[in-house]
């Protein structure tokens, strides 16, 4: 599901949407390839899974974004490698589904969970595309 410059584009273009787009990377010897930039927001994410169909949402909070992906805090542990698809608000109400993959998900406090997601390239198939059209989603 999508190769890195297509997951650095839906980063780019999230984070100029958000007016927070900055061309500066972070120092060397940062394990980072991209400046994160604090988000927070409410938003869900919900697993798909290898037929591209969305399942149930689960509320989490952004804590950051970059250009290539995401952190989110959220209740439920996703495993590693987990096909995901981000709710995210934008100005004026509508939300954003940002496609991608789980790279890390560790527990934080409090029955919470850090999860890490690196955008991708969203499934093209017409069960995705239903899901997108029925939740009315940018």
């Amino acid at each position: 599901m999508g190769d890195t410059n297509e997951s650095n584009a839906s980063g780019t273009a999230l984070l100029k949407k958000l007016n927070m787009f900055s061309d500066h990377d972070f120092a060397p010897g940062e394990r980072r390839r991209h400046e994160r930039k604090r988000l927070k927001a409410a938003c869900t994410i919900h697993e798909i899974d290898q037929f591209s169909i969305v399942g149930p949402g689960c509320k989490c909070e952004s804590i950051d974004v970059s250009r290539s992906g995401v952190a989110v805090s959220s209740r439920k542990m996703f495993h590693k490698g987990t096909h995901v698809v981000l709710l995210l608000p934008l100005n004026g109400g509508q939300n954003k589904a940002m496609v991608g993959k789980v790279q890390y998900s560790r527990y934080s406090k409090q029955a919470m969970y850090i999860v890490g997601v690196r955008f991708g390239a969203p499934p093209s198939t017409v069960e995705f595309q239903r899901w997108l059209i029925e939740n009315k989603v940018a």
